[in-house]
C-alpha cells in the first residue's frame, strides 16, 4: 500500500535526506510503484545515471513493448499525487496506442 509524502520529524536520522521534512521514495520504491500500476501488462523501469526514468511496458507472454517512455524526470516524483499524475499520463498514452493501433484478437 502506498502512502504518499511522508512528514520526518526534524531529529529522524531520515530528516538530513530530506527536503523541508518531507520523505522522497527510494528509486526502487518509485519503481515498484509505477510497474505495479500497470497490470496485467508488465512494466519495466529503469533509472539512468543522469536521473532520468525510462518505463517500458510490454505483453508478458509476447513480450511485445506496447509503449516505451522515455526521460521522466525523477525529482519532480516526490509524492503521491505526481505519482498519480505520471501514471495516468502514460496510461491515456497507452489508451492512445491501443486506439491507433489496436490489438489484432482471435477467436
Amino acid at each position: 500500500m502506498f502512502l504518499g509524502s511522508l512528514p520526518i520529524p526534524s531529529k529522524s536520522p531520515l530528516a538530513d535526506s530530506c527536503s523541508n521534512g518531507v520523505f522522497m521514495l527510494s528509486t526502487l520504491e518509485l519503481r515498484h510503484i509505477i510497474e505495479a500500476a500497470f497490470l496485467p501488462l508488465s512494466c519495466e523501469c529503469r533509472v539512468d545515471p543522469g536521473g532520468s526514468l525510462q518505463a517500458q511496458i510490454f505483453e508478458p507472454i509476447s513480450g511485445k513493448v506496447e509503449l516505451l517512455v522515455t526521460g521522466i524526470s525523477t525529482a519532480k516524483l516526490n509524492g503521491n499525487r505526481e505519482i498519480s499524475r505520471l501514471i495516468a499520463e502514460i496510461r491515456y498514452d497507452l489508451k492512445a496506442t491501443h486506439v491507433l493501433n489496436p490489438m489484432r484478437r482471435t477467436g
